[in-house]
């Protein structure tokens, strides 16, 4: 018999969304979605004890007021576009409506789709060199009065400012927050596109044809950067989404 722990923690997530929704008669069908939003709490996941993402244990478990903060998965801003253009070629249509049956089969009825979405990063924690509170509970890292956790000048080399950091004294939990509302990883961009054409042959059988380009402008979109405060590789970034790929498909109904 497996026993669940009691529920612990608390949460609020506020947020303001838009969608925009429209189809022309020229084939375009567009739709748009941005969310403005904040998500906190103070623990969170299920491996453990309410892991917080990347970072930390939980510090001191009679006191989860210290560990409010945003969310791991805490999104601020985000918008997806997404999209379904008739290509305005072959019969019925304002370019080759006189082209012949072999032309139309091979120049009409096209159709090019697409989902745009750019999103801002995940917030960041900070793991300290190790834990020496002393306790039950987990250390975080200690802040240094006046420095700045984003450098200036960001970039994948040196993403987080490593001078604002300093491993706490023994015996003390440090006073970072479980995760910087303000320090995060990269923002994602991306634009998936594909074109598509079908070729009826009856009421019930058709032919489709798909190319599909993932990552189509090639944007470069990193991972997060290493966040273990004892590692020579504190604050890079050694990790990247997949270059643009290309794939090709059939699929015949019947």
């Amino acid at each position: 018999m497996t026993e669940a722990p009691p529920a612990v923690g608390g949460s609020t997530y506020n947020a303001l969304e838009v969608t925009y929704n429209h189809r022309w008669k020229s084939g375009l069908d567009l739709n748009v979605s941005y969310t403005y939003s904040k998500f906190l709490d103070n623990v969170q996941g299920a491996s453990g004890w309410a892991f917080p993402g990347s970072g930390s244990s939980v510090r001191d478990s009679y006191n989860l007021n210290a560990e409010r903060s945003v969310d791991t998965s805490d999104i601020p801003n985000a918008l997806v576009v997404y999209y379904i253009y008739q290509l305005p070629f072959g019969h019925g249509k304002p370019i080759g409506d006189g082209w012949g049956r072999a032309t139309n089969a091979v120049l009409g009825g096209w159709q090019w789709t697409g989902i745009f979405t750019a999103k801002e990063g995940f917030p960041l924690s900070i793991n300290p060199i190790a834990n020496n509170s002393g306790t039950y509970g987990n250390q975080r890292p200690d802040l240094v009065s006046g420095v700045d956790p984003v450098p200036q000048g960001q970039n994948i080399n040196n993403w987080i400012n490593k001078a604002a950091f300093a491993q706490p004294a023994a015996f003390t939990y440090g006073d970072a927050p479980r995760t910087f509302s303000d320090l995060r990883s990269p923002h994602y961009v991306n634009w998936d596109t594909a074109i598509q054409k079908y070729w009826n042959f009856s009421d019930n059988m058709r032919l489709q044809f798909r190319c599909e380009m993932f990552n189509s402008l090639n944007h470069p979109n990193f991972f997060a950067p290493d966040t273990n405060l004892g590692d020579g590789n504190f604050g890079v970034i050694t990790q990247a989404y997949p270059a643009r790929s290309i794939q090709f498909g059939a699929k015949f109904y019947w």
